[in-house]
């Protein structure tokens, strides 16, 4: 079954959020001006998913005595996971949401962004060894689009030498703030004729060459095949794609791409390679509360959020700060709660 997924982007798996904060007026007739409060609104660098019977909340402690009317948070969608319920609750000795809801809201889930991609086809030759049969604009021969066009044009790798071939191609051009899941390299290929060879994806990214981090594949001796390596962190630092990496503007930029053998008797047929990044843009929506409520100076409470009304909540767990609620029907056994991080807290600013 699809899971339909809220992503909650988060730093060292924190979700990412701001308390916006409407202080009461003497003055009746003039509205109330919104203030930063509590907030934790830098640093994400990865993502929690509230889907289902999975939960999520976050701690934190009220700086001042203020109202509370609505809150901020970082998300994303996968599927349609349709109404978001996000709410205030108090906190238990240990830290831990307890009912009932103090305040809540809800939004249209359907509304957030979803993840998305771009394609990059090779537009020049960047580098080569081994053995090749063209060795002069070799990206012509593989550049295909519509994707593929078999032994229409390819690449014959073979048999004397194993080498690469790494293509330079149009700058990707993910947005700012967008967080990228993996850059996927894949390559259509088959044999000449029948044996055992190993053909995989390579990467250049700050002027190394990066040819072996894909193990590779045999490819199929008679009829051509999709091969697909996901390269989720930057073989360059072994961290996360930054966003300016990946469009070739950061400091271990991605240069070229292409495919590599370790081995090519048989000769190998390529027919087609192409680079995808996949990533997604979140959006900071507000979530704006149907009443009110008065927080207490320093005192503890959880931003709970969840896609479905509870049936019964355990409150004995182990862990403070975010974690992730599997409520239950009440006739189908206990809850389980999985505490995913340990207390870390949010920063505070008091509205002026």
């Amino acid at each position: 079954m699809k899971r339909e997924i809220v992503g909650i982007i988060s730093a060292l798996v924190l979700v990412g959020l701001v308390l916006v904060i409407a202080t009461q007026m003497a003055i009746p007739i003039l509205a109330a001006p919104s203030h930063l409060y509590e907030y934790y609104n830098t640093g994400d660098d990865s993502s929690q998913s509230v889907y289902g019977s999975n939960w999520y909340a976050q701690t934190f402690t009220s700086s001042i005595a203020h109202t509370i009317t609505s809150v901020k948070l970082k998300l994303y969608r996968t599927g349609s996971p349709g109404t978001v319920t996000v709410s205030i609750r108090a906190t238990d000795g240990s830290g831990h949401p307890i009912l009932p809801d103090l305040c809540s809201g809800t939004t249209d889930g359907n509304t957030l962004p979803t993840a998305t991609s771009q394609t990059r086809l090779p537009t020049g030759d960047h580098s080569y060894s081994g053995t090749w049969d063209k060795t002069t604009n070799m990206y012509s021969y593989v550049d295909d689009d519509p994707w593929s066009d078999n032994d229409t044009t390819y690449l014959l790798h073979g048999t004397t030498t194993a080498g690469y071939a790494l293509f330079t191609f149009s700058a990707f051009t993910v947005p700012a703030g967008s967080v990228i899941t993996n850059l996927q390299v894949t390559y259509r290929c088959r044999d000449d004729t029948s044996g055992t060879n190993r053909l995989n994806a390579a990467l250049r990214v700050n002027n190394t060459d990066y040819l072996t981090t894909d193990g590779g594949a045999n490819p199929d001796p008679t009829t051509y095949t999709d091969r697909t390596y996901s390269y989720t962190t930057n073989p360059a630092t072994g961290s996360a794609w930054t966003v300016d990496d990946i469009n070739g503007a950061g400091s271990y930029p991605l240069q070229a791409f292409g495919i590599r053998s370790s081995d090519c008797s048989p000769a190998i047929r390529i027919t087609a390679v192409e680079a995808v990044v996949n990533y997604y843009t979140p959006e900071w929506r507000e979530i704006t509360f149907t009443s009110s409520y008065d927080l207490s100076a320093s005192t503890m409470y959880a931003i709970v959020v969840r896609r479905q009304a509870v049936l019964r909540l355990q409150t004995a767990l182990t862990g403070d700060g975010m974690r992730v609620h599997r409520p239950m029907p009440v006739d189908a056994g206990r809850l389980v709660v999985v505490a995913v991080q340990t207390e870390v807290g949010l920063q505070t600013l008091t509205g002026t």
